[in-house]
């Protein structure tokens, strides 16, 4: 059955109490959306069929791909202060350690689930990744003779020109793939709509968690392996916020943090411009600091 475990929350009774209502009223429609591999249901079964249908190519080689252009100087960040209520959660560090508590935005973090919206930007996204090189040979780019190898009566047998046609072996491919762009506009107000569906099925499910911030004293990965094994966690993914320019400038400056994450199996460590949909639902478990939290509820806030 499509039930929510409330006790998968990483919040207290209280807190779990307060945000019961708005976990019941969701939860059968929040679990199919990420919770494949543990969904047996057809329902769970035609949600996956349609997320992971097509591939996941390389990086287009002629065109960058932008996934969720949130971040552009289009919109401006929310300067002006607004409401946050109806959602909590616990701030700890990356032992589980609670340090206190945090106002969510019940527009980013409480929106209503649209399967429909997050089957358009995994399409879209993987669209984008999409390399378009894939290039066949045509019958005048084979090498060869153009001369017609027999004569056009007499024979008896079919009529024919050079051996370069597609009806011969080693002739060329008849309407076969050409280098093309297959990414195409998606409006942001989708884009964002997505975003805020992803990050409210997370905290529904207690996939989500907010730490102080992602530091480790070296780049080996034993530390964070370490970590990953206290949470059991499966698969995560970390973000964080735009670092600062001018202490990546710095000579000495070393990022270990993200260093390590690249050596530890399926987690991955990204900043707020490279977010998107498809990586929230491609990892099981979303950790993230509290200023990008605060960055997000800035972009993505609803008016």
């Amino acid at each position: 059955s499509l039930s929510l475990s409330l006790s998968r929350s990483p919040l207290s009774d209280p807190i779990r109490k307060r945000n019961e209502l708005f976990l019941i009223s969701t939860r059968d429609t929040m679990l199919p959306l990420l919770n494949f591999r543990a969904c047996q249901s057809r329902l769970g079964q035609v949600v996956a069929s349609r997320f992971f249908a097509t591939s996941c190519a390389r990086p287009c080689r002629h065109r960058a791909p932008q996934f969720n252009k949130l971040w552009s100087p289009e919109k401006p960040i929310v300067s002006q202060p607004y409401a946050r209520g109806g959602l909590q959660a616990w701030i700890t560090t990356l032992w589980n350690e609670r340090l206190g508590m945090m106002e969510l935005d019940t527009s980013v973090f409480g929106a209503r689930p649209r399967i429909d919206i997050l089957h358009r930007l995994v399409v879209w996204e993987q669209a984008c990744r999409r390399s378009g090189t894939a290039k066949v040979k045509n019958r005048g780019e084979r090498y060869g003779t153009t001369r017609k190898f027999r004569r056009q009566k007499g024979t008896g047998r079919a009529r024919h020109g050079d051996r370069r046609a597609p009806t011969f072996v080693g002739g060329g491919r008849a309407h076969g793939p050409r280098p093309k762009d297959w990414s195409y506009y998606l409006p942001s107000k989708v884009r964002e709509l997505g975003m805020r569906t992803a990050l409210s099925v997370k905290y529904a499910q207690g996939d989500l968690y907010f730490v102080d911030q992602l530091d480790l004293p070296s780049s080996s990965r034993t530390k964070l392996e370490a970590i990953k094994d206290y949470h059991q966690w499966r698969s995560v993914l970390f973000v964080r916020e735009e670092p600062d320019w001018e202490t990546i400038i710095y000579p000495n400056y070393t990022d270990n943090f993200f260093k390590a994450a690249g050596k530890v199996e399926k987690s991955t460590c990204v900043t707020l411009n490279e977010l998107s949909v498809y990586e929230i639902l491609r990892h099981d478990k979303l950790v993230l600091t509290v200023s990008a939290a605060r960055m997000l509820e800035q972009y993505l806030h609803a008016t």
